[in-house]
């Protein structure tokens, strides 16, 4: 599940308020200039060692949970 976050870290530096749903033009502005990024950027220089899902909430130790958010880390 891919799930969009938006955070003004100078008014909300513990990311409590999700901007996505009130502020739809900044999260697609900030996505076209990703977007932009990495079609500039070629291909890796070597392949990732290591590919894990790390859960956002729970520490590694914890087991994953359907449905939770999470983020893909290659390193």
């Amino acid at each position: 599940m891919q799930q969009p976050w938006l955070y003004d870290l100078n008014e909300d530096p513990t990311e409590q308020a999700n901007l996505v749903e009130i502020r739809p033009d900044k999260l697609a502005e900030l996505a076209a200039l990703l977007d932009r990024q990495e079609g500039e950027l070629g291909p890796p220089g070597w392949p990732s060692i290591v590919e894990a899902v790390i859960p956002v909430d729970r520490t590694l130790a914890d087991p994953p949970v359907p449905g939770e958010a999470y983020v893909y880390w290659p390193n």
